[in-house]
This record gives C-alpha cells, structure tokens and sequence, in this order.
C-alpha cells in the first residue's frame, strides 16, 4: 500500500496517473485515462464508461497550497458539475462537495483507497444528513494497464 501521508501533498495524487481498466458491479468495465498537463501542475482525468455505458466524464484537481488542500472539477456528458475539496486522511484521498436535489440539500464524496502502484479502489458516496452517514452509490475497482 502507498502511505499518501508521507508524501508531498503536491505528488499525493500521483498513484492515480496511468491507464486504467475500471470495473463494477456484475463485471461491468470501462477505462480512465489520468495525465499531469499544464507544466504537471494539472492532474486530468478521462473517464470512459463503454462498453458498459454510454457514461463519460472529465476532472481537473489541482493542489491549492494556499487552502492546503485538493480541488477537483468534475463534468459529465449527463450535464453534471462538480467542485471538491479534500485530501489525504487515513491513507486515503477523500474529496467531497455540497450539492441540493429535488430542493434537498447532501453531501457527495468520492474516497480513494487500497491505493497501491497497480490498482485502486474507489468509493462514491452520498450523505442525506449533513455527513453523520453515508449511502455507498458507486464502487469502482481500478487496475493499471500500464504507467505514463
């Protein structure tokens, strides 16, 4: 396992960079695709969700150390925006947002963890109760194609 605690807070995203083959549910796969751009101070990420579904997304995180934390803007071809802060606790990268549906406003995360050098796992989540509890909606396991 990567301790992401003991590295520089500007490199703790850097066990995400690769190709991936992604997984979930009843052996449903895709592919992401994380690069470092803009002098590698931009991580970016290309999700693709085929052949499993017609699911694809983008992100950008950038380590602010003036906020000491991770920015992560997320959009989707379902029309989905996002902004997230976080990072590393307990040896995994947690980075949440607020968000209203139907009126209502929750929490959303996403954690990674069980990060080692050639897969992951990843864990979206939804809080309807200002974070006391959390609903797992999506679990992703990554495993590396290979390293950029």
């Amino acid at each position: 396992m990567i301790d992401l605690e003991q590295l520089a807070p500007e490199k703790q995203f850097d066990f995400w960079l690769g190709e991936w083959d992604v997984c979930w549910g009843d052996d449903q796969h895709g592919s992401n695709r994380v690069t470092r751009i803009l002098g590698s101070r931009v991580i970016q990420e290309n999700f693709n969700g085929a052949p499993a579904m017609e699911f694809q997304g983008k992100s950008l995180s950038v380590y602010s150390p003036r906020l000491g934390q991770w920015q992560q803007t997320w959009v989707d071809n379902e029309g989905n925006y996002w902004h997230f802060l976080g990072g590393v606790q307990n040896r995994q990268m947690i980075l949440a947002t607020d968000d209203v549906v139907d009126g209502r406003p929750l929490k959303l995360r996403m954690i990674f963890y069980n990060i080692d050098h050639d897969q992951l796992d990843w864990r979206w989540e939804r809080s309807d109760d200002g974070g006391q509890t959390w609903q797992e909606k999506w679990h992703i396991h990554y495993q590396r194609k290979d390293t950029l």
